[in-house]
């Protein structure tokens, strides 16, 4: 992956480090990482020198001995202070310009972050001081799932030998055996990296907020910030564990349905004065007839299955753009459609043709860093259907997307 720099000047802004925090969410190696916060530091006016320090183990006494010890000895830095300063996890000053930072995460020191400005700014040091909690959170993260690789990895291999020790005799009587169980293992091992993926990054940025908000001293637009990164990601993390439940819940006992008379178009305008304050990139529009029939549904399941529709018209067009609410009648076959289009990243027939399967999500580069379980459209799917609906999809890649849902009246 391309390495990436910040050239904007505005350091003193929040909005400098979130979007920093993005660039360093992408990269695919903590050597990238490093590279990126060097050379996106380097870059300001404010900043004289800086030196960021990622520790390969947390054996304090080691890591002074391999690791430090240099780096003290580079920008002549006092010993007792800097081992004080792993121990309790505290950024400092060591003089009017020189500032540390620890990279602590789950009260283990992973870094030191060392910066030389060009004037003692306080605004400056609470910024960076914020911006070390939350990307403490994600090198974190980063080595827990290189960890996770790691061990399935091994795993693979453990089962790879014993495949091999099988004799031929019992290869060709199992062969359909193994390959359907094969089959199933991936499916669940790539369902169990997903779900814990998607899991912890809201919680990752649950806890580096959290962290932000338990100073005695914050300014206002960093509690601001902290509150509304914390609601949205715990939003995440709830639809998550509803998704997962209700799928459970479908297999085992079916949809329980409340069918009654309802407006399908009311109820995307409820779904998008719900979301629209927190997505001010897109601009909502309605095609709505002045007078359509009320659709036979069930008023929670279909207000599930529109703001499903929609939030996958905001995540997969995040330039912002329209995202355009049609109702067409078809009083032949008397059919309501409801239609959600944007102008967003789009799909390949072939994505096309997967979209609606439990857990499936498009691998590209337009797609990769886009969160989510690929359950959203299976479950409006068989929630649809489960109404007697329909739901269809027609997309052009790099161009955009349309999801209707036909109802009878």
């Amino acid at each position: 992956m391309q390495n990436k720099t910040l050239t904007t000047k505005n350091i003193n802004s929040w909005n400098w480090y979130r979007i920093l925090l993005k660039l360093s969410e992408e990269q695919e190696s903590i050597t990238a990482i490093k590279s990126l916060l060097v050379n996106s530091f380097k870059d300001q006016e404010d900043i004289n020198n800086l030196e960021l320090i990622i520790l390969e183990n947390t054996d304090l006494d080691e890591v002074f001995e391999n690791q430090i010890s240099s780096f003290i000895k580079r920008f002549e830095l006092n010993h007792e202070h800097i081992k004080a300063l792993t121990l309790d996890f505290k950024a400092t000053k060591v003089s009017f310009n020189k500032l540390i930072f620890p990279i602590v995460f789950n009260k283990k020191i992973l870094g030191l972050l060392y910066i030389e400005t060009k004037s003692n700014n306080e605004n400056l040091f609470n910024l960076i001081w914020s911006f070390c909690d939350q990307f403490s959170a994600i090198v974190y993260g980063f080595v827990v799932d290189n960890n996770a690789k790691s061990i399935q990895v091994n795993s693979n291999i453990e089962n790879l030998q014993g495949f091999l020790e099988a004799s031929l005799d019992r290869l060709k009587a199992l062969e359909d055996q193994n390959q359907q169980l094969i089959k199933l293992n991936e499916t669940r091992t790539e369902l169990i990296n997903n779900v814990s993926h998607e899991l912890r990054t809201p919680l990752v940025s649950i806890m580096g907020f959290s962290k932000i908000l338990q100073r005695r001293e914050i300014e206002t637009s960093l509690v601001l910030e902290a509150s509304e990164q914390i609601q949205s990601a715990g939003s995440r993390l709830s639809r998550m564990i509803d998704d997962l439940i209700q799928l459970n819940r479908a297999s085992t006992q079916g949809w329980q349905l409340n069918v009654e008379k309802l407006d399908i178009g009311e109820i995307g305008k409820i779904v998008v004065e719900s979301l629209s304050p927190l997505n001010k990139n897109h601009n909502f529009t309605f095609n709505f007839p002045d007078d359509y029939p009320l659709v036979e549904g069930d008023r929670k399941l279909l207000r599930q299955v529109v703001e499903n529709l929609l939030l996958n018209a905001i995540k997969y067009s995040p330039d912002g753009g329209e995202i355009n609410l049609e109702i067409t009648v078809d009083n032949k076959d008397q059919l309501v459609s409801f239609s959600v289009h944007d102008e967003g990243i789009g799909m390949t027939e072939k994505e096309q043709k997967k979209i609606f399967d439990r857990f499936y999500r498009a691998k590209n580069p337009s797609t990769e860093n886009i969160a989510g379980l690929g359950l959203g459209l299976s479950i409006s799917k068989d929630v649809v259907e489960a109404l007697n609906g329909s739901i269809e999809c027609q997309s052009e890649f790099e161009r955009g997307s349309s999801f209707t849902i036909k109802m009878r009246y």
